[in-house]
């Protein structure tokens, strides 16, 4: 009786199976890391105010953020105080927020950079 041989799958064959595998997994274990603080999204975020930190950035301008952390993953702006139109008020302050997101494709778990008025006013770890 003949023996019977396993065939094996081609080294290319199984490349081709794990990165499929890694594409369906990694997205799965972000938002899963994102939602449960995990262990990159809390190194993330330390890592980020332990910089800012040293840098001593409190009261900085937008400039010497973006050169210690980086180009921010979103920017937000904002007015207050605004009229019921939503014109900002000739006392209104202007209130920019940089989001630094650890995973720039999900909304979450992200150090923020709060400034008003163009000069940094305090951090925020973790926001979602």
């Amino acid at each position: 009786m003949p023996q019977r041989t396993k065939k094996r799958i081609p080294l290319v064959g199984r490349v081709v199976v794990a990165l499929l595998v890694a594409l369906v997994l990694y997205p799965v274990l972000a938002f899963a890391d994102v939602a449960a603080r995990g262990p990159y999204v809390t190194w993330f975020n330390e890592r980020c105010l332990r910089v800012a930190e040293e840098a001593a950035l409190l009261g900085a301008e937008p400039r010497d953020v973006e050169s210690a952390l980086g180009r921010p993953s979103s920017i937000w702006t904002y007015d207050s105080p605004t009229d019921l139109a939503g014109t900002p008020r000739p006392d209104a302050e202007r209130f920019v927020t940089y989001n630094y997101a650890p995973h720039a494709w999900i909304p979450g778990g992200a150090f923020q950079v709060h400034f008003r008025n163009g000069r940094v006013v305090g951090f925020e770890m973790f926001d979602d």
